[in-house]
């Protein structure tokens, strides 16, 4: 297992954990059963930084590296050409 990697049987209780939270705060009812997911916070934080790499004139191709290591992505092209 690699850095920034859990286990099968932890993954149940991060969502677990990640759908408790959200309804607290509101994000989703009590017995919601859809609403926002991780993945879906994940893909926000990466729309959201590209488009203020765009705004702030930077290279996003460039710095693309970047975002794809704090996202714990080994190469860039791993979320290309799919």
């Amino acid at each position: 297992m690699g850095i920034g990697h859990v286990g099968h049987g932890r993954v149940g209780d991060i969502h677990r954990t990640f759908y408790a939270l959200s309804r607290q705060i509101g994000l989703r009812g009590a017995t919601d059963s859809h609403g926002p997911r991780l993945h879906d916070m994940r893909h926000v934080f990466a729309t959201n930084t590209l488009v203020l790499w765009y705004e702030a004139e930077q290279d996003p191709e460039r710095i693309l590296p970047i975002l794809s290591t704090y996202l714990s992505r080994r190469l860039p092209s791993c979320e290309v050409n799919k």
